[in-house]
């Protein structure tokens, strides 16, 4: 046992027996209530810790659950976004031979130059594409256009000739 321990036990002993010599019994009484009082506040002390430490960490679960949960949204907001493009759109009009892949580049284009002029089927909200982006769309369908539609695209699409190029070059035509 340690010396506070000691103490404790030593003082307990020497209230009670003057309480037995001093006091009448209902004193003595009245002093053992008190006794078993002191017992009980290390034990609420303890329940009440347990308690906060319970709902802390219950709070803390709920709290991060809510956060991953917000950034889950967050990311599919942002996916949803990026797909629902008139990129997108309009590859998927050409996959569905809904538009020819003249009308294509030419829409292509038309994002790039004057967006308002795009039918309205194929626009967005947000527009998040690059000129990078829909020069690639234009070269991927390059082998199926007229030759005129060719020439009108480079002309007015100063950086298309290039992305060609690189293209061609990338697959060993020159």
């Amino acid at each position: 046992m340690d010396d506070k321990t000691r103490k404790a036990i030593v003082k307990d002993k020497v209230v009670s027996s003057m309480a037995k010599k001093l006091a009448n019994e209902n004193m003595a009484a009245d002093i053992e209530k008190i006794k078993k009082k002191r017992k009980r506040k290390p034990l609420i002390g303890y329940v009440v810790a347990v308690l906060f430490t319970v709902v802390m960490t219950v709070s803390f679960y709920f709290a991060i659950l809510s956060t991953e949960k917000v950034q889950e949204e967050q990311r599919v907001a942002v996916q949803q976004a990026l797909q629902d493009n008139p990129l997108s759109r309009l590859r998927t009009a050409l996959k569905n031979d809904i538009i020819s892949a003249d009308q294509f580049a030419f829409y292509c284009r038309d994002m790039l130059i004057r967006y308002d002029s795009l039918p309205v089927q194929y626009k967005t909200d947000k527009v998040i594409l690059s000129r990078k982006d829909i020069y690639a769309a234009i070269v991927s369908v390059w082998f199926n256009l007229y030759p005129r539609t060719k020439v009108v695209l480079t002309k007015e699409l100063a950086g298309l000739n290039d992305a060609v190029e690189n293209y061609m070059d990338s697959l060993g035509v020159k």
